[in-house]
């Protein structure tokens, strides 16, 4: 791959690194999932993906 290619696949993806933090009650014997946290590490490419997803 040339830089060229990777520069192409760079534009048109987002991706992202990092871990969830649940937040959990336990309710009637039954565990339920009150809040989920994204922790973020890292981030590359095209933090506007969606927004070019959304005009095409």
């Amino acid at each position: 791959m040339n830089f060229a290619d990777h520069t192409e696949i760079t534009r048109r993806r987002y991706e992202i690194g990092g871990y969830y933090v649940d937040q959990l009650s336990r309710i009637n014997d039954r565990w339920l999932i009150n809040a989920v946290t994204l922790k973020l590490f890292w981030q590359r490419g095209n933090r506007n993906i969606m927004e070019l997803a959304v005009a095409r």
